[in-house]
């Protein structure tokens, strides 16, 4: 056995593979199975429900960071079995340009026309989703590309979309936009005089848990055909990320770097996370395999999860 199924397995958590990117015009079994639901996909589907409604054009913006769900959500919606995005345009991913002649902020006056000043009450009918990262819905604002968009912007800065704030009303007062930020979305919260993440949680469950579905799960009873398999730190890290008392301590270890540091954790970076305590990065099982047992010994200590948590 040339390679670790196990590690080969816990790779599509990386920010590097291929899973990390979402696409609209796909979603996978595996995507289906890592799906969360969050309190905003709900505010995100009544979004859409009134824009539906409208008998006007309309633009919802999910705005957020990189790397927080954004594609991954409108993907799930768009194959969702109630079709909720049918009747809409699509632009996932605002930060690349789909004409490698027009830079971002071109790309968006290009795929926003129908919501600039001049065309916005010509009484047409369009629908539209944008996903878009906030330092790029601010730099369109305030570029010149973006000056012909100052509904848009009046409507960006009415509801403090680019600023830290409570959730506003999106839909007071408005005719033709919408929105959505996850900024506005913590990923803990405060329960019984503690700090807890329901959502860092169920990630977690997704990796470790023991569901016939779960393909990490299926790797990891793989790991008894290998050789290696009663000295293997990825094996053993993995077995002890389901232990209630070490899963409980990485969320606290995770939710006190957020806190503390104001770090924003995305969930491209959460699962990413999670492949790094798992695997060490000198990690080869070939060369792992044909140390004597003292060094192997020492490699293990060094490729343990607590280890690589705190060395």
């Amino acid at each position: 056995m040339a390679t670790c199924i196990l590690v080969d397995e816990l790779k599509r958590l990386k920010k590097s593979s291929y899973d990390a990117v979402d696409n609209e015009n796909t979603f996978s079994d595996f995507k289906k199975y890592m799906h969360i639901k969050r309190p905003v996909e709900d505010d995100l589907i009544n979004t859409i429900e009134t824009a539906k409604a409208s008998n006007k054009k309309s633009l919802i913006l999910v705005c957020g960071n990189v790397g927080d769900g954004k594609s991954h959500l409108i993907s799930y919606l768009k194959h969702h079995e109630n079709k909720y995005l049918d009747g809409f345009t699509i632009y996932n991913d605002a930060t690349e340009s789909r004409n490698r002649h027009l830079d971002e902020k071109q790309e968006l006056k290009r795929s926003l026309h129908a919501f600039c000043d001049d065309e916005i009450d010509d009484g047409n009918v369009q629908k539209v989703i944008l996903a878009i990262n906030l330092g790029v819905l601010s730099n369109f604002i305030d570029s010149e590309e973006g000056a012909g968009f100052r509904r848009l912007a009046e409507y960006v800065n009415n509801n403090k979309i680019l600023i830290d704030s409570d959730i506003a009303d999106c839909n007071a007062n408005n005719d033709y936009f919408y929105h959505v930020n996850f900024g506005d979305y913590h990923i803990y919260r405060l329960h019984n005089e503690t700090v807890e993440s329901p959502y860092i949680s169920d990630i977690i469950e997704k990796v470790f848990g023991t569901e016939a579905q779960n393909t990490f799960n299926q790797a990891h009873n793989n790991c008894s055909m290998c050789e290696l398999c009663d000295c293997c730190p990825v094996k053993h890290n993995y077995e002890m990320m389901r232990n209630p008392v070490a899963k409980k301590g990485i969320i606290n270890v995770i939710l006190e770097t957020i806190i503390k540091d104001k770090k924003i954790l995305s969930t491209r970076e959460l699962l990413d996370f999670l492949f790094d305590i798992m695997v060490h990065p000198d990690f080869d099982r070939k060369k792992y395999g044909k140390c004597d047992e003292a060094a192997r010994l020492r490699k293990y200590i060094d490729y343990s999860l607590v280890s690589i948590m705190y060395d």
